[in-house]
């Protein structure tokens, strides 16, 4: 039986940031872990995302502001984004992807908490693992 379903491809390990924490700190922990995006969780359900492109006009933005008047998370983060269930298709999450021009989708259960995230690179190993199969 072929996996082709996105609960068989994303990354369960996510990391993730609160609303609350500073640009600093998701600045360190995106560089730490040398990640494009940190998913924003607020009582187990994501909230919103903060990706490398928000990081890169804060940094900008405020550049030489003090810690004590830097900006918190929830103020640089993308609010409502994207997301894809664990039980559709590989190929509507790649469809969706490539029409959003975005490089990954976190992925929700039915009661918005969030359980994975599932990016290009899952969306490769998928289509190499199927080139093997032919």
């Amino acid at each position: 039986m072929t996996k082709s379903l996105v609960k068989d491809w994303m990354s369960t390990k996510v990391i993730t940031i609160g609303p609350e924490a500073s640009l600093t700190e998701a600045d360190v922990t995106m560089e730490a872990r040398r990640i494009r995006r940190l998913l924003v969780i607020s009582d187990g359900k994501l909230i919103g995302m903060l990706s490398e492109g928000d990081m890169r006009e804060a940094r900008i933005r405020y550049a030489g502001v003090d810690a004590e008047h830097e900006p918190k998370v929830a103020d640089l983060m993308s609010t409502d984004p994207i997301t894809i269930s664990q039980h559709f298709s590989i190929a509507l999450a790649a469809q969706t992807m490539l029409q959003a021009k975005i490089s990954g989708l976190p992925v929700i259960d039915n009661d918005g908490h969030l359980i994975g995230v599932l990016s290009a690179s899952d969306i490769f190993r998928y289509v190499i693992e199927m080139s093997r199969g032919e």
